[in-house]
């Protein structure tokens, strides 16, 4: 489980990081953008749920951290993948076909 998480992380940071030194070097990398914001949001909800797995029952008390994180990253995260993820998906394959958005 803590590989797979770590493997996560690593490859939506990869993904981010690379679409930034696109756009820091003039590109505008509409479909890189998008791809690597919904996947991004999409695993933080996963990975928040993974980590309460691997806590157990001591992941539901507020005395641990991951409680507040599991909490919040579906409020917040989810509601704008569930809202945005369509608009994102759209942009992404405008973008693999060259459209100018």
């Amino acid at each position: 489980m803590i590989l797979t998480i770590q493997l996560i992380v690593v490859d939506a940071r990869q993904m981010v990081y690379t679409t930034a030194w696109r756009f820091d070097n003039g590109e505008y990398p509409v479909r890189e953008i998008s791809m690597a914001k919904l996947y991004a949001s999409r695993m933080s909800v996963e990975i928040a749920d993974e980590c309460i797995q691997i806590h157990g029952g001591a992941g539901y008390m507020k005395e641990y951290g991951i409680e507040r994180v599991w909490r919040d990253v579906p409020r917040r995260i989810a509601r704008q993948v569930n809202v945005h993820s369509a608009i994102w998906r759209l942009r992404a394959r405008r973008g693999s076909r060259g459209v100018q958005l």
